[in-house]
């Protein structure tokens, strides 16, 4: 049979993007639990203390229980796209145990989009920093696969981003390109070398550090998606 294209959404139609994470999201203090709609599900999650009162805080990425759309097929081959809605809860402990909403994002945490891997990769918390890691690999139209870990941290009353990283491999020559920013000494590295396989002749690396000219720090309200800003002419985050 002909392959042909099919573009439907399985059961139901998957809600916009972007959307509250909860059926009807609670404003009061509660459970983990109470923060979760009965079509989500956790995806991944990370402890640690955030503000530094000395209490274990959450992160969840949740993502929707819609299923993957199917996009091509036919008798003998079914490609799906699992386009389900994927978000990021931040809760804060209180002394009760409880826990109460301090950030809630629906677009920092991508899906899989057709022929790609899944980009993301996970989140820790490393002393009370939130590690978010995001791979960008595209199956067809580029041998570069790069990886970024955004840094955020809780001040000033809201989630800052303080740093970044972004690593890129070619997988034909293995040449690598790893930048590394960092927003508050406002300074950012670009180490550029090749990885070599015994008895390959070693090419040097090469490492420049250069100033940042940023304003503000971005948070989770103003840098809105992975790899959409443009932090120095040519650099995409």
């Amino acid at each position: 049979m002909k392959k042909y294209l099919v573009f439907l959404v399985l059961l139901n139609a998957i809600p916009l993007f972007g959307q509250n994470i909860s059926d009807a999201p609670i404003m009061h203090p509660g459970s983990v639990s109470d923060f979760i709609g009965e079509d989500w599900h956790i995806l991944d999650s990370a402890k640690g203390d955030l503000n530094k009162d000395g209490l274990e805080d959450v992160a969840l990425v949740l993502e929707s229980n819609y299923s993957p759309r199917v996009v091509e097929a036919d008798s003998t081959y079914i490609e799906t796209s699992d386009s389900n809605p994927r978000s990021l809860l931040i809760l804060m402990k209180r002394r009760d145990g409880l826990f109460t909403l301090t950030e809630e994002s629906g677009t920092f945490i991508p899906f899989p989009e057709e022929y790609k891997a899944d980009p993301f990769e996970g989140i820790e918390i490393v002393k009370g920093v939130l590690w978010i890691d995001i791979l960008d690999m595209s199956y067809y139209g580029s041998w570069w696969v790069t990886k970024a870990r955004y840094k955020f941290r809780f001040q000033n009353g809201q989630f800052e981003l303080i740093g970044a990283d972004r690593n890129s491999l070619h997988r034909s020559s293995l040449e690598f390109e790893n930048l590394s920013f960092n927003f508050l000494s406002k300074k950012w590295t670009n180490v550029k070398g090749k990885d070599v396989e015994e008895g390959e002749e070693l090419v040097p690396t090469t490492e420049i550090t250069q100033p940042l000219q940023i304003k503000h720090l971005k948070t989770f309200k103003t840098f809105i998606s992975p790899f959409s800003w443009e932090v120095v002419p040519g650099f995409v985050i």
